[in-house]
């Protein structure tokens, strides 16, 4: 649902006709399925000099990893904690799943292709004609006629240059290590020489596939498509 109403809003960005009722005003009531906290919140009024697509995409790429920092510290000092505690009491720490990195991840997973979509609307920029020897720019960003797309601009160059950065992290880097992830259990997500119905229940009952908190994703899917 998220993905159609991302298609539904660039398919309009970029010219498209407006989709006829009432399927129109279907997608605009559950808008807020995007998950883009930046059509919500005025941050118009907290910044002084105007809250720009720049500003924008900064603080929408920046937050994730912000928290990706602070989701790896706290399962470290859980780890810590246990074993502290364990050798405190004079036992053999018990191995346990933690699943911080989880549920990160399926945050992430979430707001994946609202910043996707943030990160790509940086490079997309559309020409009108001020007639010769005109000191008005021509080139605008689509998405915010505030952002003049000037290479001579720093503040536009460095835009793009952040933005290509985390074209890198998100769209590519993101999918890349979950399946780089995923891949190491390959065999075990998809069992040979058996039947898509042994396959699932031998899974179900695989122990290192049950320690391993990231194998949430793929155990929601048939085992010949554990990657999708």
């Amino acid at each position: 649902m998220q993905i159609v109403l991302l298609l539904e809003s660039n398919h309009a960005e970029v010219g498209g006709t407006e989709m006829p009722n009432p399927y129109s005003g279907f997608l605009k009531t559950v808008g807020f399925l995007n998950l883009d906290v930046i059509q919500f919140v005025p941050f118009n009024c907290v910044y002084s000099d105007g809250f720009d697509h720049g500003k924008a995409l900064v603080l929408e790429c920046s937050v994730p990893l912000a928290l990706f920092v602070l989701a790896l510290s706290f399962s470290g000092w859980q780890t810590r904690r246990r074993m502290v505690a364990a050798a405190r009491a004079g036992v053999r720490n018990k191995e346990e799943t933690n699943h911080t990195m989880t549920r990160f991840m399926q945050v992430l997973f979430l707001v994946l292709p609202t910043i996707s979509r943030r990160i790509c609307q940086t490079f997309r920029c559309v020409d009108y004609d001020v007639g010769e020897g005109s000191a008005l720019h021509h080139s605008y960003l689509v998405v915010d006629h505030a952002v003049v797309c000037d290479q001579t601009s720093e503040e536009y160059r460095n835009m793009i240059i952040f933005a290509s950065l985390m074209l890198l992290v998100y769209p590519i880097g993101v999918p890349l290590a979950v399946l780089t992830m995923l891949g190491r259990f390959r065999s075990r997500l998809d069992p040979k020489n058996l039947s898509e119905l042994d396959a699932i229940k031998q899974r179900q009952n695989d122990e290192v596939l049950r320690k391993e908190p990231i194998m949430t994703f793929a155990l929601l899917y048939r085992p010949r498509y554990w990657w999708y």
